[in-house]
This record gives structure tokens, sequence and C-alpha cells, in this order.
């Protein structure tokens, strides 16, 4: 058989181009997976998704060896023990730091405290923690979370 009976053949020219139309389908599609794959790897190493309480692991260097602190937070609520934008910051906070313990209910009786404020006034504004002289900072995490101790 020559060239021009393969070629008028449509059964064997049909036989012949359909592998070489899959194969180069599967090509395209790789590359483009490849290619979006990526794009998806490098969003997911820009910007990680974070553990639960990640923004209070700063603090556990200072609570080496420390059974319990205090917890505050400036958020109000009729019922904060239901409240879940506040219990959600206390739990993480709690899961974070474990196995210190944070006591949400008496806070401020203890010679540590974290500070956790939605506003700068909480520890540094009129009427803050800061400008009663019976707290020192010992850490300030510039995102509303500070640690506090509390002078005798």
């Amino acid at each position: 058989m020559n060239i021009t009976q393969r070629i008028r053949s449509p059964k064997l020219f049909l036989a012949r181009l359909f592998p070489v139309i899959i194969l180069a389908f599967t090509v395209k599609n790789l590359i483009i997976d490849s290619h979006a794959c990526l794009i998806k790897a490098t969003t997911i190493l820009r910007n990680p998704i974070l553990p639960p309480g990640d923004k209070f692991v700063p603090l556990r260097p200072y609570l080496i060896g420390v059974r319990k602190v205090g917890y505050y937070t400036d958020q109000t609520s009729e019922n904060p023990i239901t409240d879940v934008n506040i219990m959600k910051d206390y739990q993480q906070a709690q899961y974070a730091l474990s196995p210190t313990i944070l006591d949400y209910y008496h806070g401020l009786n203890y010679e540590l405290i974290i500070f956790n404020c939605s506003s700068k006034d909480c520890i540094e504004g009129k009427g803050g923690a800061l400008r009663d002289h019976s707290f020192a900072p010992i850490i300030n995490l510039n995102n509303g979370i500070s640690l506090i101790r509390k002078l005798k």
C-alpha cells in the first residue's frame, strides 16, 4: 500500500489520526492543569491557613512554667459566655497557650494578665490599664493582644 492509498482509505486515516488527537488533548490538559496547580500552590504558600489561636502563640515563651493567668477582653455582651465573638478568642487563646490555664471570670486577680482588646484605649487610653499605675506591660503584640504584669 503506497501513501496515496493510505490517505484515501478513511478507516486507516482515522485509525491513525485518533491517537494523535487524543495525545494532543492530553498534553494540552496537562499543561493547563499544571499551570492551575502551580497558581493554587503559590496562593497557599503566600496565604497559609493558620491554626486556631495562632495570634496568641508569641506569648508562649513568657508563660513557660506559669500555671494560671488572667484573661481580660474589652468586648461586652449581655451574656459573654454564649457570645461567639467573645468566646472564640478566649478558647483559641486557651488552646494556643495550653497547658497554662486562662481565667476569664477573675482575670484581673492574677499577676499576669492577657489583654485582648479591640481598641487601643483598653490598654493605653484614658482609663486604660497602663494609665492605672498598677499594671506594667511585658509584651504588646500590636494586634490588640498584650501580656501585662499586675504590680503589687
